[in-house]
């Protein structure tokens, strides 16, 4: 059966329930697929989505952390957190040293006295998980 993705309006979903993890044409293909999209989307939410959906994928989305790594230059400073949650959530070796090179973009969040403080707590947050 093909990958079933949903979508809202310009948002792109998968259900990580209906994703067979057997199936490993079916998992690269959803993994690839929100790789573009946050590689890609002009979106911030769908990008932020993106991140979100790879890292609940876990450890079969190994073959997105160049594009989260990349996501922490992002203009968007939720796609920023998001990357690094996702990393930790793949949770691979390879995954959760990645989060190491968020941590100038997370420092400048914290820096910028334009953010609003729910930012500064995420990015705080985002800083205490990486170690």
């Amino acid at each position: 059966m093909p990958l079933e993705i949903i979508e809202i309006g310009d948002y792109k979903f998968i259900d990580p329930a209906k994703l067979d993890f057997e199936n490993p044409e079916e998992v690269e293909a959803a993994v690839n697929a929100f790789i573009q999209q946050l590689s890609q989307d002009p979106d911030a939410n769908a990008r932020v989505s993106s991140a979100a959906i790879l890292g609940k994928t876990g450890k079969v989305a190994e073959a997105a952390i160049p594009a989260l790594t990349q996501a922490f230059q992002d203009q968007n400073y939720n796609v920023r957190v998001a990357a690094v949650a996702a990393l930790k959530s793949i949770g691979t070796p390879e995954a959760i040293k990645a989060t190491e090179y968020a941590i100038p973009s997370l420092v400048e969040i914290q820096q910028d006295n334009n953010v609003p403080a729910g930012f500064h707590h995420s990015a705080t947050m985002a800083l205490q998980s990486i170690g």
